[in-house]
């Protein structure tokens, strides 16, 4: 597994709330969600350097977990090259069900973060005509995953 993805999944968002005041929490955890902050709590991060220093270790490990999630993605394609040529198929399968599996361990909103995050970051490195081929195999990822629910 990926040593960065590793260290994502060991960050826990409650550790760093509890460096914010407790007034202030749940506006933190919303800031962090979201990205959306009023203006108060805003002006308090710009007076509490433990508040700074919460908003950038969140945000560090986001990024942390993001580049963890692109390096596995991208391996996949690195790493299926290097394999057989009858089993790309089973290389891409073993590294996308280890992704899938390390971010099922974050907590939903993290997961949910770094989701959105590696989707970003795909589009915005993928050639635009690869855009469609993207969203086909997210598509077949999702409709898979629905029929194993449904089976369940």
């Amino acid at each position: 597994m990926n040593a960065q993805l590793k260290e994502s999944v060991s960050f826990n968002l409650e550790t760093v709330v509890e460096q914010i005041k407790p007034e202030w929490r749940n506006e933190f955890r919303r800031f962090v969600d979201s990205g959306d902050a009023s203006d108060e709590f805003l002006a308090y991060l710009d007076s509490s350097e433990e508040g700074k220093k919460a908003v950038e270790q969140a945000f560090n490990a986001q990024a942390d977990a993001l580049t963890g999630l692109a390096d596995a993605l991208r391996s996949l394609q690195t790493e299926s090259v290097c394999t057989e040529v009858a089993k790309p198929a089973e290389a891409a399968s073993a590294k996308v069900t280890e992704a899938v599996e390390d971010l099922l361990q974050l907590p939903p909103e993290q997961g949910k973060q770094a989701v959105e995050k590696a989707a970003s970051t795909l589009g915005a490195s993928l050639r635009q005509d690869q855009h469609s081929r993207l969203q086909a195999v997210a598509q077949t990822l999702s409709k898979a995953l629905a029929k194993v629910a449904v089976n369940e």
